[in-house]
């Protein structure tokens, strides 16, 4: 399945948007990966906190590149999740960014391996939700 497929599928969950994800998922909105980035120690972050987990600096959303490499993955074969269970099975990966961090993600499509490079997919997670989320497939550039 590619990105645009699973985009439209019915019944995807949509997350409640706290104050300090909104800017993550404002980028996946318009086609930006969004990462943290302290003001004071330099320090990137993902999952969005609002501020530094090192310093408790202020931080700034900044684009990252939207790739990664394959650090870690594996299969899901079964979930009890209804939306999900549509996916099954599907790859779930840790990625690490060329801005060092690392995220976790779906992988769409063929079997993923570990150090296969991926880019990112965005699209809205639910028709007419106006929440954007992003997924990855293989980079096969």
């Amino acid at each position: 399945m590619d990105a645009a497929t699973y985009f439209k599928l019915p019944g995807h969950p949509v997350p409640e948007i706290l104050p300090e994800w909104a800017p993550f998922f404002d980028g996946c909105r318009d086609g930006s990966l969004r990462i943290e980035t302290c003001r004071d120690c330099g320090r990137t972050q993902h999952f969005p906190r609002g501020q530094c987990m090192r310093c408790g600096g202020a931080v700034d959303h900044v684009a990252a590149a939207g790739q990664g490499t394959i650090e870690s993955v594996t299969t899901v074969s079964y979930t009890k999740d209804a939306f999900f269970r549509t996916v099954a099975p599907y790859h779930y990966a840790l990625i690490r960014l060329p801005e060092r961090v690392k995220m976790t993600g779906l992988i769409l499509g063929d079997a993923p391996q570990i150090d296969e490079r991926v880019v990112a997919r965005f699209g809205e997670l639910s028709e007419g939700s106006g929440v954007w989320g992003v997924v990855w497939e293989l980079d096969r550039g």
